[in-house]
């Protein structure tokens, strides 16, 4: 009786991806000089399976698209479970990392070829640390225009690795002559981060504040003009970004009918002094309608000098025109204000009966009352009237 052949067993072991120092995906990092691409430095990914038989297959793949491998190589399991054919995979590949794969996620995929399902995958999320990822802005508001007395809330976020721990912010602030119109700013004030001086911390508190990366300007007025800068810094450095906030003179004069306009009176003294109001020639503030004005300083709870006294009216009227003065104890400013409005007839509809020869002329006399000057046009029959030998008009 002759003995049957012995029997090959083949035993099939899905893979396991190596824990490595509790990363399932080793990443090794190195430095390369190529600083000019913003490249920060050459990373090498290692993936390695326990045994499996037949040996693993292993893909490695970066945000989901395949990374070309360098290298895999297959070596002999150390008697694992008394199988001498089981293999160990590892996988190696080479990628130049930028401050663009900040968060990048590394994959590791794990097949065994006979086995069509139980696909092993581990992953790993890249940190980029390099000195070009200190704190980055993009795409940020570098102008901002806004009508007076309006709201907005400005956020300039920075980009970092590691995240940003601190924003601050800084303006630079012109005041401009005070003339006596609308505004009392100037709109040729130049604005420099070249000359540290003229840097001031933003605080907390008034129209415009800060607190993180974010700007909350609240009725907001042209004293408020300027650069605002915000500073993000992290452990590896610092950035900028600037935003020019403009407030447009929208008109010298004021217009009836508009809902507002401001007289400025800057006053620059030491200790700060107060400032006070009159219209015309009187002595006392009597004259100036409080139902619709009101007094506002900007840094007036401030040591520092210059203080910009505000007079605010509303709802706009023709009344409101005549000579204000801005006064404190030892020095006097006079403002002229005009108000625009259309003109208004006087008198209309006149009936005038006339027996009038040949030679004589009679006159008809248009009154309308108006700023700034009127011009009037004339016609008659719904035609208008031109200068020649039987009219002639006369402003």
């Amino acid at each position: 009786m002759s003995k049957n052949p012995p029997k090959h067993v083949f035993i099939v072991l899905p893979p396991i991806i190596k824990e490595n120092d509790s990363s399932r995906v080793e990443l090794m990092f190195g430095p390369i000089v190529d600083f000019k691409r913003k490249f920060c430095f050459q990373v090498k990914v290692e993936c390695h399976t326990s045994a499996s038989n037949p040996g693993a297959v292993i893909t490695l793949l970066k945000n989901g698209k395949n990374m070309r491998a360098l290298s895999q190589e297959f070596s002999d399991a150390e008697n694992y479970q008394n199988i001498s054919v089981a293999k160990i995979t590892k996988s190696f590949a080479t990628i130049v990392v930028s401050v663009e794969d900040n968060e990048s996620v590394i994959t590791c995929l794990a097949t065994n070829p006979v086995i069509s399902e139980g696909v092993v995958r581990a992953d790993e999320v890249l940190s980029v640390y390099c000195k070009s990822f200190s704190p980055r802005f993009e795409g940020w508001e570098t102008h901002l225009e806004l009508n007076e007395f309006e709201n907005k809330v400005v956020n300039l976020s920075a980009k970092a690795n590691p995240p940003v721990v601190r924003y601050s912010w800084k303006y630079v602030q012109k005041f401009g002559s005070n003339s006596g119109h609308r505004n009392g700013l100037n709109d040729d004030y130049s604005l420099s981060l070249n000359r540290s001086e003229e840097l001031s911390e933003l605080g907390t508190k008034g129209s415009i504040r800060a607190q993180g990366s974010l700007l909350y300007i609240t009725n907001v007025s042209r004293a408020d003009s300027g650069l605002y800068v915000c500073i993000a810094s992290n452990k590896i450095g610092d950035s900028s970004a600037s935003l020019l906030l403009d407030i447009p003179l929208l008109s010298p004069v004021p217009r009836e009918g508009d809902s507002y306009f401001q007289l400025h009176c800057k006053v620059d003294s030491n200790p700060v002094t107060k400032v006070k109001w009159r219209r015309e020639e009187t002595d006392s503030d009597e004259n100036i309608d409080w139902f619709r004005a009101k007094i506002d300083s900007n840094n007036q709870t401030s040591s520092k000098s210059p203080v910009d006294q505000i007079l605010t009216f509303f709802n706009i009227t023709r009344s409101d025109a005549g000579v204000y003065t801005c006064y404190t104890l030892r020095d006097m400013k006079q403002i002229i204000v005009n108000v625009m409005f259309k003109p208004t007839i006087i008198r209309n509809n006149l009936k005038i009966a006339a027996d009038i020869g040949e030679t004589q002329s009679i006159k008809f006399v248009c009154l309308a009352n108006a700023y700034p000057y009127v011009h009037f046009n004339w016609s008659s029959n719904n035609k208008d009237i031109i200068s020649d030998n039987n009219w002639e008009a006369m402003k």
